[in-house]
């Protein structure tokens, strides 16, 4: 009989959708095509384990980048808040934390990898969340703009 641990199902179901989105995607060499196995994606992303984890918090919590990364191109939401309300960033940057290593004795060990890897993970979603929040800010702005230039071409119409 086989046991398996927590993270190792949680790695498990976070390689399975990354696996599960790079076959859909190379499948038909686009990530919009129509095919069943893509629209099977969006609810993966979506999907939510009893305490409202989404996976981008569980490959977050086990400090896979590549995963998040994937996850993240495919439309996964970093700002999605489990029941906790943490975002994914937030269960990256906890499981990093200092106060969650190993305390045992000597130079650490396999411990200080992960947590390295988790920092980094919380790193780059923080800064996927910025940018996101800045491109969208951006959009809005050149919308605006392009109103008030119409809005001044019409003005200069009355004052010819």
């Amino acid at each position: 009989m086989f046991f398996f641990s927590q993270n190792d199902v949680v790695e498990f179901i976070c390689n399975e959708i990354c696996n599960t989105i790079a076959s859909a995607s190379n499948g038909n060499g686009s990530n919009s095509g129509s095919g069943s196995s893509n629209g099977a994606i969006p609810q993966l992303l979506d999907s939510r384990d009893g305490d409202g984890n989404t996976p981008l918090h569980l490959a977050a919590r086990r400090g896979s980048l590549v995963c998040c990364a994937t996850l993240l191109r495919h439309g996964a939401r970093a700002e999605a808040r489990n029941d906790l309300g943490l975002r994914p960033a937030d269960c990256a940057a906890l499981a990093g934390s200092p106060s969650r290593r190993p305390r045992r004795g000597g130079g650490g060990g396999g411990g200080g990898d992960r947590s390295n890897a988790c920092r980094g993970c919380a790193e780059f979603l923080l800064l996927f969340e910025t940018s996101m929040g800045l491109a969208g800010r951006t959009a809005e702005t050149s919308a605006k703009q392009e109103g008030l230039q119409q809005e001044n071409e019409e003005l200069k119409g009355y004052f010819k």
